[in-house]
């Protein structure tokens, strides 16, 4: 017999055990590092502040690596790959690059673009 404290239960065998501890509310269990927290919400604090996981957290949502999440990233949010910042909308993002000294030579604010230099902006503007 095994016996899951949190709940006060016994089961009759290890798998029992386990799968009690994923169906049961009481339990979050972090299935990548083995972990149980107490909480949902310390469950996400964990995937959040552990280097081990690549999980967005405006989304609730794990990714396979760092490159999946950079990916959702760019194409979900408003996301500065540079800075590696994820801003609240278009605005934000847009204040950003007009604001940041790594940002304002290369970016045109009259069609919210963000060249790779300021020669790739000159060029452009000069078309």
């Amino acid at each position: 017999m095994v016996y899951c404290d949190r709940c006060d239960r016994s089961f009759p065998h290890f798998s029992a055990l386990r799968q009690h501890e994923r169906d049961s509310s009481s339990h979050n269990i972090c299935e990548e590092c083995g972990t149980d927290y107490l909480t949902w919400t310390a469950l996400k604090d964990h995937w959040v502040q552990s280097p081990r996981h690549d999980y967005c957290q405006h989304c609730d949502e794990h990714f396979e690596d760092s490159d999946d999440l950079e990916k959702h990233y760019r194409s979900s949010h408003f996301y500065c790959t540079d800075c590696r910042k994820i801003f609240k909308n278009d605005n934000g993002l847009d204040d950003h690059y007009r604001q940041s000294p790594v940002h304002d030579s290369n970016y045109c604010a009259s069609c919210k673009r963000l060249f790779q230099s300021e020669h790739h902006l000159r060029t452009v503007s000069n078309s």
